[in-house]
């Protein structure tokens, strides 16, 4: 099972806008340390994405991590609310793709900024899925144990 330190280590290196969603995602796992590697793995494969030579590569396999997640949560949502917000998540990950392709068009210097500003979108969106896939995790944790559901 991961640590703690270790999961808040890898998530420094995501940047400043998706830290404060894996440090939510630490308390969350101080409650139950059996969620550590549900965390841990979503970070991995983020970090992994975010590995690809080309600015572009790396984004769209970002991208491709975030997609994936919110298909699985929209695949366990329980509610209305949850596959809505799911599917928001998959609409976001289509526009967010899509401004990934006019990044080339534009010239060096604006090519940077635009990458800078869906790297951000993209942090942003990412910190939102592990926030709800830790919440999912624990809910159905605690269904499976049979304890109080969640509200």
């Amino acid at each position: 099972m991961p640590s703690i330190g270790t999961l808040l280590k890898t998530a420094a290196r995501l940047g400043p806008v998706a830290y404060p969603a894996v440090k939510k995602a630490v308390e969350v796992i101080k409650k139950n340390p059996e969620l550590a590697r549900t965390a841990q793995d979503l970070v991995d494969r983020f970090t992994k994405a975010r590995a690809a030579r080309s600015r572009p590569e790396n984004l769209r396999r970002s991208v491709g991590v975030l997609r994936s997640q919110a298909q699985q949560l929209l695949s366990r949502a329980d509610t209305p609310q949850e596959a809505a917000r799911a599917q928001r998540w998959l609409l976001q990950a289509d526009r967010v793709e899509s401004a990934i392709g006019l990044i080339g068009i534009h010239s060096g210097k604006q090519q940077q900024r635009d990458a800078a500003r869906i790297q951000k979108r993209i942090d942003e969106l990412f910190g939102e899925i592990l926030t709800a896939t830790m919440e999912d995790a624990e809910e159905h944790q605690r269904g499976e144990l049979g304890g109080p559901a969640s509200a």
